[in-house]
C-alpha cells in the first residue's frame, strides 16, 4: 500500500453522499477512482478542520521461482517466509482495474 497525502484547511466539510465512516473524531470518505486506479479516500479531522486525501490500491510482485540467480542467495524459491520478487520483474502489479465504484 502506498499512501498519498495532501493536507489543507477547511472552514466545513461537506459530504455527497459517497461511503463514510466516522466517530465523534475523524470521517472517512470514499472518493472514487484516481487516474492510477487506486481508490481515494478523504480523512477529515473534525477538531482541527485538516482534510487529508488517501489512496489506497492493492498490488503483487510475481515471485522468484528459485532459479533467478541471486547473488549471495540460496536461490530458494520465494515463499512462507523468504519474499523474493521475481529478478527481472521488480514491479508492482495491480490485482484488477475499476472502471466505476457504485
Amino acid at each position: 500500500m502506498t499512501p498519498t497525502t495532501e493536507s489543507k484547511k477547511e472552514e466545513t466539510q461537506k459530504f455527497d453522499g459517497d461511503a463514510m465512516i466516522e466517530n465523534e473524531w475523524f470521517s472517512l470518505k470514499s472518493a472514487g477512482l484516481r487516474e492510477d486506479g487506486s481508490t481515494k479516500f478523504i480523512h477529515f479531522n473534525k477538531a482541527s478542520r485538516d482534510t487529508q486525501e488517501m489512496a489506497f490500491s492493492m498490488k503483487y510482485y510475481n515471485p522468484a521461482t528459485g532459479d533467478d540467480d541471486y547473488s549471495h542467495s540460496d536461490n530458494d524459491p520465494s515463499g512462507a517466509y523468504i519474499f523474493k520478487p521475481k529478478r527481472d520483474d521488480q514491479d508492482k502489479h495491480g490485482y484488477s482495474s475499476y472502471d466505476h465504484i457504485d
